[in-house]
């Protein structure tokens, strides 16, 4: 039961507030997790982080800094946001719950079906935060979600979509209204018409949203192999489980099948330098 509701006005109020009521304390933003009947999080301790003015879409170097209330229908209507993770968040559930849950909170509970966590990672996204002694944290977001050491998260840096690659992203879900049960995302370049440096990234076949590494490994300077070659290779480097969203010889086949198209329209959608030049 909660025992407490704190709203800090400033982010070294906030972070001091989570070192001091410890464990038990928990930020709220949305709030869409914490106030779902399905959350296993029981806080003693709310802190409010609406008033910290972290809701903001801005450039800098090359990137987009998302802060961390910013919800996620402002991701889909923001114009300068990336297609693919405007994609993803038009991906999750309906219009009253994005309008509600925020990208920080998205990242925050680290879920393993995250619907926009694929999209994230093979866009090289990275986190900043405050730790609880109020020092400022930056790294990239696939350490984050391994390690999840910051104590309040500020903003997520997305870099904006190099000249050539391309990114796409798909996901299977019972209902529009239900949450994924297999979330996808890969991004790639051409070069003389073989794979360039692919990222592929799952949610819902794990306890977290993983990096496929060995496929990446054995598409990456090749040639695009057959769908069913590709879909051999995903098959081997995920051991999904059966749960209450679906069988894992489900969950394994649906894998295989999304993340292999997403890897085909990612491709086809990569400009090839060298053909360009010569063209």
């Amino acid at each position: 039961m909660t025992m407490g509701f704190h709203r800090p006005t400033s982010l070294a109020h906030a972070t001091e507030l989570k070192a001091s009521l410890g464990a038990g304390a928990f930020f709220l933003a949305g709030g869409t997790e914490l106030n779902s009947r399905a959350s296993r999080l029981d806080p003693l301790h709310l802190i409010d982080i609406s008033a910290l003015e972290l809701d903001f879409l801005e450039k800098e170097r090359g990137s987009l800094v998302i802060g961390a209330t910013t919800t996620i229908q402002e991701l889909i209507e923001a114009p300068p946001v990336p297609t693919p993770l405007r994609q993803a968040a038009l991906n999750i559930t309906n219009r009253n719950i994005r309008n509600q849950a925020t990208l920080g909170g998205q990242v925050a509970n680290n879920k393993n079906w995250g619907a926009l966590l694929p999209a994230l990672l093979v866009m090289g996204a990275r986190i900043r935060g405050l730790d609880e002694r109020g020092n400022h944290l930056e790294m990239e977001l696939r350490d984050y979600l391994d390690e999840h050491p910051p104590a309040l998260l500020v903003s997520i840096v997305v870099p904006l979509p190099s000249a050539g690659r391309a990114t796409a992203v798909d996901q299977f879900t019972r209902s529009a209204n239900d949450i994924p049960m297999v979330t996808v995302a890969a991004s790639m370049g051409r070069r003389l018409e073989r794979v360039h440096r692919p990222l592929l990234a799952v949610g819902g076949v794990a306890d977290r949203v993983l990096r496929l590494e060995q496929p990446e490994a054995l598409l990456d300077g090749g040639v695009l192999p057959e769908p069913a070659a590709i879909r051999r290779m995903i098959r081997s480097a995920i051991s999904p489980v059966s749960d209450q969203k679906g069988g894992a010889h489900f969950k394994r086949h649906i894998t295989c099948v999304l993340l292999t198209n997403a890897i085909y329209t990612a491709f086809s959608a990569a400009k090839d330098p060298g053909t360009e030049e010569m063209g």
